[in-house]
């Protein structure tokens, strides 16, 4: 942090403050789930205070997920829930790739001078076709929704889950969630980023499953329809 003035790190620190009021979703309850965390085949992962791996600066990388599974950002921790930070087959590396960020006091990740543009890299080693969901929450600059892609695919759903006004240095907390329904991949990629400066990562947490046989059925039969569709297009 020594690369910016006081004055730069003390707005920082105050982008750190979210109110707590809302809540992520738990897979177990949330109508896009339908499973629990640590079952087999599902994956798990979750940020709440981010650390620089590379502090020489540049690029920042963290490997190292902090929020239990029993937990959610700004919610309720389950007495007796699973308490591990990640879960699944799969290494998760977040990396924050514009250069001008850096890691403030209360954990988030910041820039004062450029836009933050963000990955997050898994795999998924279980059954397929399986369902990805992302839940973020900013503070300051939201981020743009054109930017938000797994493997270059834009999400099926996406849902502003909560928005609170925080006041001073002006902007909103913001929790978002994204989901993905994908028929096959293994190596997988979560890019986001902000359309501008000012704003921080607070928290987020990635879920992954495979997804229900009706689901799969439905999305089989989508791509049957799709390659029947074109065959007859050809004929024609």
């Amino acid at each position: 942090m020594s690369r910016f003035a006081p004055n730069l790190t003390a707005l920082a620190l105050a982008l750190t403050a979210g109110n707590a009021a809302a809540a992520f979703q738990d897979p177990a309850t949330a109508t896009w789930g339908g499973w629990t965390r640590g079952t087999p085949g599902t994956l798990y992962a979750g940020w709440n205070f981010f650390a620089d791996e590379t502090p020489r600066g540049g690029i920042i990388v963290d490997t190292t997920p902090d929020v239990a599974a029993n937990s959610l950002i700004g919610g309720a921790t389950t007495p007796g829930g699973p308490t591990f930070t990640q879960f699944g087959d799969s290494t998760f590396r977040v990396t924050e790739t514009s250069g001008g960020s850096f890691v403030t006091g209360g954990g988030n990740i910041y820039s004062v001078v450029l836009a933050n543009r963000f990955t997050l890299e898994f795999q998924n080693n279980g059954a397929l076709p399986f369902q990805v969901a992302l839940q973020t929450r900013t503070l300051g600059t939201e981020l743009d929704p054109a930017s938000i892609l797994l493997n270059g695919v834009a999400p099926d759903h996406r849902q502003e889950l909560s928005r609170l006004a925080l006041g001073g240095f002006g902007g909103d907390q913001i929790d978002n969630l994204f989901i993905w329904r994908l028929a096959a991949g293994r190596d997988l990629t979560l890019a986001f980023a902000a359309p501008a400066s000012h704003m921080s990562l607070d928290a987020l947490t990635l879920d992954a499953a495979p997804v229900p046989v009706p689901a799969a059925v439905w999305l089989l039969g989508s791509a049957l329809s799709a390659m029947t569709f074109a065959a007859r297009r050809r004929e024609a």
